[in-house]
Formats: structure tokens, C-alpha cells, sequence
């Protein structure tokens, strides 16, 4: 097993960058989660409108904007949890590989079938 380091021997710039990832991620996780509840309550309130072609331009665009927030939460959680666990290099990588992951697959994948055309 690995030892995480030893957290007591943290130097200001470690304590700074761990205390901006602590405090940055609540407020992208309330941000994705605003952004993803949105539509839905817009739906409520304003469907009987006849708003239908305004709430889905809109909530598509918040659903997005929404992903985003909840991928750079997410990217920044595991990383933090590397670097306290196995030390800076594998914050950097996990950061890299999660963030990556979900962009391809959230961002990049669909952009590219969105230009196939349809079977």
C-alpha cells in the first residue's frame, strides 16, 4: 500500500491550491446543480404559454452549461483526493484523464455524430 504524503509537512503554495479546490468546488457543484434543475422548473411555470419553443433553447443551453460545471466538480474532486492520496503527479493526471473522459464523451462524441448523417 502507499502512503499518502504527510499532510503536516504542507507548504503554503500546497495549503492555497488545496484551500481554492475546496472552496471552488461547492460553487461549481451548486452552479451544476442550478443549471440542470432549471429547465424543469421553467417547464412548470411556463409550459401552459405556450412558451414550449423558448424553454427548450434555453434549458438546452443551461443542461449544457450544467454538464460542464458537474464534469469540472467531479474532475476536481478526484484530483484533490489524488493529490492527498498519491501526491501532485497524480492530481495532474487525474485531472487530465477525468476532465478528458468527460469531455470526449459529453462534448466531443456528440459534436461528432451531430455531423454524420442520418442511416
Amino acid at each position: 500500500m502507499i502512503a499518502p504524503p504527510n499532510i503536516s509537512s504542507s507548504t503554503p503554495v500546497r495549503h492555497h491550491t488545496n484551500a481554492t479546490n475546496i472552496a471552488r468546488n461547492p460553487a461549481v457543484t451548486a452552479a451544476a446543480t442550478a443549471l440542470l434543475t432549471a429547465p424543469a422548473a421553467w417547464h412548470r411555470l411556463l409550459f401552459r404559454e405556450g412558451r414550449r419553443t423558448e424553454i427548450l433553447r434555453v434549458g438546452n443551453r443551461m443542461v449544457v452549461a450544467g454538464l460542464a460545471c458537474l464534469a469540472v466538480a467531479i474532475t476536481l474532486t478526484v484530483s484533490l483526493i489524488g493529490k492527498v492520496v498519491f501526491g501532485v503527479v497524480a492530481m495532474v493526471v487525474l485531472a487530465v484523464v477525468v476532465g478528458g473522459v468527460f469531455t470526449l464523451l459529453w462534448f466531443v462524441v456528440p459534436r461528432l455524430l451531430r455531423t454524420r448523417p442520418l442511416e
